[in-house]
């Protein structure tokens, strides 16, 4: 195979950035400085649920066997 895509889509991690910044947006109190912002985000980082992360790591192989049938273009990911 040759080398994937590296389309955003296909990198996990960019669906927990995407996680982390729908939980900093839903926090009642909003981080006033960058150092608040800073605790904030280690806080929702150290809360990330489990079962989200790991789900995302089961998906890497659908994510490669899609890859490979788009022909490196697009995918539902």
């Amino acid at each position: 195979m040759d080398w994937p895509s590296n389309s955003p889509d296909m990198n996990i991690i960019e669906h927990v950035w995407a996680r982390l910044k729908t939980l900093m947006n839903n926090r009642i109190k909003k981080p006033a400085n960058v150092d608040e912002l800073w605790e904030a985000l280690k806080e929702e980082w150290e809360n990330l649920d489990n079962k989200f992360i790991k789900d995302l790591y089961d998906s890497l192989p659908r994510r490669v066997a899609a890859l490979d049938i788009a022909k490196g273009f697009h995918t539902k990911y």
